[in-house]
């Protein structure tokens, strides 16, 4: 199976602090980027990733972990955070075939040798995983997400990480 990833991966709130996206988010906002310009800190290059109308865009490459993976990551490397209650807002494109699930998610605790992703897809499925010593382990899978699926549906995701 085909799986493309398309992974808002920050360290850094996204929300909005007037309208928060994740329902239960209070305090104080640290960050938030409305993607006016490109020059928040993100690791941005053509052909993965770009600033476009207020939006950052994530573009599937061919340059996965194996071929039967393309994925494109976009870092916030000037506002790192680590514990944090962190959320995005995206919008998936559509999927192309049953079996070529697309997803979106966070990467956290990043550091020069590891970090932590949550993921959700397409074929609803939720996963939480830890880069670590060159691989990714899985470690909670669970199927069920609430995903809005229908075309630009905006999903949020939340992440409280302690």
């Amino acid at each position: 199976m085909l799986r493309i990833l398309f992974a808002a991966a920050t360290a850094v709130a996204l929300c909005a602090p007037a309208a928060f996206a994740c329902e239960g988010q209070t305090g104080k906002v640290i960050f938030e980027d409305k993607f006016t310009d490109d020059t928040g800190g993100w690791t941005l290059g053509a052909p993965d990733s770009e600033i476009k109308n207020g939006s950052l865009l994530l573009h599937a490459n061919a340059h996965g972990v194996d071929e039967k993976n393309t994925s494109s990551v976009a870092i916030n490397v000037t506002f790192p955070a680590g514990d944090g209650d962190y959320c995005m807002e995206f919008v998936l494109p559509k999927q192309v075939a049953p079996d070529n699930d697309v997803g979106a998610g966070l990467h956290f605790w990043i550091s020069d040798a590891s970090r932590f992703s949550f993921m959700i897809w397409t074929n609803k499925v939720t996963t939480l995983s830890k880069f670590s010593g060159g691989k990714w382990d899985q470690i909670f899978y669970e199927k069920q997400a609430a995903i809005k699926l229908e075309p630009n549906a905006v999903n949020s995701l939340r992440v409280v990480a302690k």
